[in-house]
């Protein structure tokens, strides 16, 4: 914490934090942004019910739970795509 010396307890580090954070959003408003916001890696989808046995039948047959089977699919999908 040597480049922040006015975070040495929880209470400034916090309030030193909420400036940044400040100062973050300000910058952002001055170039007519809108501020990353980080994502909570949580999503709900709706899929039909027979593709939900599906992918649920297919996790189980990889001995994994359909999160992670789901999860490993994505990052494949996401891998594979032109975008990356």
């Amino acid at each position: 914490m040597a480049s922040c010396p006015e975070a040495y307890s929880p209470h400034a580090t916090s309030k030193a934090l909420n400036r940044y954070i400040e100062d973050y959003r300000e910058f952002c408003a001055e170039r007519g942004e809108n501020p990353e916001k980080p994502y909570s890696g949580k999503f709900l989808i709706r899929i039909g019910p027979e593709l939900h046995k599906n992918l649920a039948i297919q996790a189980r047959k990889n001995s994994t739970s359909l999160n992670a089977w789901v999860t490993e699919a994505l990052s494949k999908a996401v891998k594979d795509s032109p975008l990356h």
